[in-house]
């Protein structure tokens, strides 16, 4: 479910807005609102609350079998789950209006990719859109959405946007926030037998000193890397990668490292070998010019971009939420398709 839990995400951070227009409560429940030429099927509300409901799961740490009865505030996990779902509908239909209002048009290559990667998607998480009666055709139009979102985004903030972000601005941010790396990392043992582990530990210790020694005498990073590898796998076969593959990037704000290992990456000269460990590894490592390779950045750019502005753009999506008028919703629709009812495993 990791997708869900990271498309949730969004969701999520969105304010609540407002159920703002006409309201119909007839027997038809396929549709959950209509605003323009547009008919938004139930199938996209009920994705966005099984969305939501993995995503207040893994926000709040409560238990599968009590998250709906929990309260969060004086609110059910229940209304959480369907509020939230709300927001998010109408978060889609601002940025349906806005894609509009805009002048866009829809960009060939991403929106011909759509049916493909829904496809691909499907895979994985249309079992349990399935069994609450969501269709492929639901979730193709949530992607279509997203893809609409970013380019929403892109006209707002990106090059000739109305609030263009001066790629100074994202190179400096790439300059101060990035690191590159080469590293070898090990875990130590984690054996509970207290001369075993030292033992253990002190054999990986010698591995990794023994590879900065080389390092410090000139060898190749990416050898050394290439070689740690093979011992790792036991596998003298193994298919010596690319030359510049083995290069990692490092965001200090979202590190796939502990705070320390972040810190000490940072913290290290371009081009000096070293070795950190905290309580479960050690680290060898070589820091680089972050500006060598211009694709470093260009190839990152959109990335940084959002990273700056995510968290203004999805303030002014509920701004433009908030704001919306003949909207026509299903109230019929929203009760039918209650947290409740939702069947997830």
């Amino acid at each position: 479910m990791n997708y869900l839990k990271k498309t949730a995400a969004s969701a999520m951070a969105l304010l609540l807005a407002g159920s703002l227009g006409a309201c119909s409560i007839g027997s038809d429940t396929n549709w959950v609102a209509k605003f323009g030429d547009q008919t938004i099927p139930a199938g996209v509300y009920l994705i966005q609350m099984v969305e939501g409901y993995y995503g207040l799961l893994d926000e709040s740490g409560v238990e599968n079998d009590a998250l709906l009865k929990t309260q969060f505030e004086g609110q059910s996990g229940s209304q959480k789950v369907s509020d939230n779902a709300r927001s998010a509908l109408n978060a889609y239909i601002a940025v349906e209006e806005k894609f509009d209002e805009l002048g866009l048009t829809p960009e060939p290559l991403a929106f011909e990719a759509i049916p493909q990667n829904a496809e691909m998607y499907w895979q994985y998480v249309g079992q349990v859109y399935e069994r609450n009666g969501v269709s492929i055709d639901s979730y193709t139009k949530t992607l279509e959405n997203t893809t609409k979102k970013s380019q929403v985004f892109n006209a707002i903030y990106g090059e000739g946007g109305s609030q263009e972000v001066p790629e100074s601005e994202i190179r400096s941010k790439f300059e101060s926030d990035y690191a590159k790396i080469i590293v070898i990392p090990l875990s130590f043992s984690g054996s509970e037998d207290e001369e075993t582990k030292k033992e253990a530990d002190q054999n990986t210790r010698d591995t990794i000193n023994g590879y900065k020694e080389r390092a410090d005498a000139g060898e190749s990073m990416e050898d050394l890397v290439y070689e740690a590898r093979k011992q790792a796998t036991g596998n003298e076969d193994l298919e010596k990668p690319e030359a510049g593959s083995s290069y990692t990037f490092v965001n200090r704000n979202n590190s796939q490292y502990g705070q320390p290992v972040t810190d000490a990456i940072f913290a290290a000269a371009n081009g000096v070998p070293t070795v950190f460990e905290d309580e479960n590894s050690i680290f060898l490592f070589t820091r680089y010019d972050i500006t060598e390779n211009e694709n470093d950045f260009t190839s990152r750019k959109a990335s940084i971009l959002a990273e700056m502005k995510s968290e203004e753009f999805d303030a002014l999506i509920a701004e433009w939420a908030a704001a919306l008028s003949d909207v026509t919703y299903n109230e019929a629709a929203f009760k039918r398709y209650s947290a409740e009812k939702l069947k997830l495993s």
